[in-house]
């Protein structure tokens, strides 16, 4: 899990419409020891529903969704937004260029 991170537990409600399986793999792709501060980053598809001891078409399911909140493609994890609720300022700014320069997710995710 990651170390720290803020959720905006006012909207979350509103963005799921009471979907709690949605919202509860958000809460948990959230809070990924691999989620950075670009908000971007490489899981298996295995380790995601494994974690969640579901079958893999109904992860997939539910992944497709939550396309305005979260994006999977090729073993990469992009949330949209993340940045927004975790930080703001020039140090956070230069965080997350340095964990997107590192980890080197594809661009459209980064946007």
């Amino acid at each position: 899990m990651g170390h720290y991170r803020q959720f905006p537990i006012s909207k979350v409600s509103g963005w799921f419409g009471g979907d709690i399986e949605a919202a509860g793999l958000w809460v948990l792709l959230m809070t990924d020891a691999r989620c950075g501060p670009c908000g971007c980053y490489q899981v298996s598809p295995a380790e995601v529903w494994g974690e969640l001891c579901i079958d893999r078409q109904l992860c997939l399911d539910i992944i497709a969704r939550m396309p305005k909140h979260v994006m999977y493609r090729d073993r990469w994890v992009g949330l949209a937004q993340f940045q927004t609720y975790q930080g703001k300022g020039p140090k956070w700014t230069t965080a997350i260029r340095k964990d997107a320069e590192t980890k080197e997710p594809p661009k459209d995710l980064l946007s």
